[in-house]
């Protein structure tokens, strides 16, 4: 039976999804609340590696930042004390460096219901609204392959079926994307992603990128 595949840890760690802001910088960042400990956690990611980090607080509390050595692509921190919601009033401002010097600012809002804070980055334009359909038509316009071009366009993820033998013969969407985290596998997994049309080239070079770099380090 065809279903649709996402490639969920691929994505996580190439195109920066699931409530991280994305935009023309290459870091991301998601904050959220743990409710059992009211303690905040942190992810940052920038395919470049990460220097450095800034939370400047919209009172009179201290900046929270930190350096970081070896210039790894995430950082996760556990355990982090922020005042909720007066830290995040009117916003929070954070500001990510990576390895190459460049800065990725964000403004980052009051946690919701399930704890996960809104994360947006700072001089980013909105993404454009769809394209409306024809009134009866109940026809999507679809989205452009990788290259932009709709001509030769690869299969899109709900042609794939499993099991998926470029990606190791995974039966399941669950399994895709374990094999998908190990990082002896990154690589083929964007060449397969490139190969099927499945991500943008911006994606893709985001991609490639980060493979070179966790060759680098071994």
């Amino acid at each position: 039976m065809k279903k649709t595949i996402f490639f969920i840890g691929l994505m996580l760690v190439l195109i920066q999804v699931q409530a991280e802001a994305a935009g023309d910088g290459n870091a991301s960042l998601s904050v959220q609340k743990d409710r059992n400990t009211d303690l905040f956690i942190l992810n940052m990611r920038d395919a470049q590696g990460i220097r450095s980090f800034s939370f400047v607080f919209p009172t009179d509390k201290l900046p929270y930042s930190g350096e970081f050595s070896g210039c790894a692509p995430s950082k996760k921190m556990d355990n982090v004390s922020m005042n909720d919601p007066a830290d995040f009033k009117p916003a929070m401002k954070a500001v990510i460096v990576d390895c190459r010097g460049e800065e990725t600012e964000f403004e980052i809002l009051p946690p919701g219901e399930d704890g996960l804070a809104k994360v947006e980055k700072v001089g980013v334009p909105p993404p454009p609204s769809p394209t409306p359909t024809s009134a009866g038509s109940g026809a999507e316009t679809p989205a452009s392959p990788v290259g932009g071009s709709t001509e030769n366009v690869g299969i899109t993820p709900k042609d794939l079926s499993y099991p998926i033998k470029e990606l190791g013969n995974c039966e399941s969407e669950s399994a895709c994307k374990i094999f998908c985290d190990k990082s002896e596998n990154m690589e083929r997994c964007v060449a397969f992603a490139e190969e099927k049309g499945l991500l943008t080239k911006d994606e893709i070079e985001k991609g490639k990128k980060f493979v070179k770099i966790v060759k680098q380090e071994g």
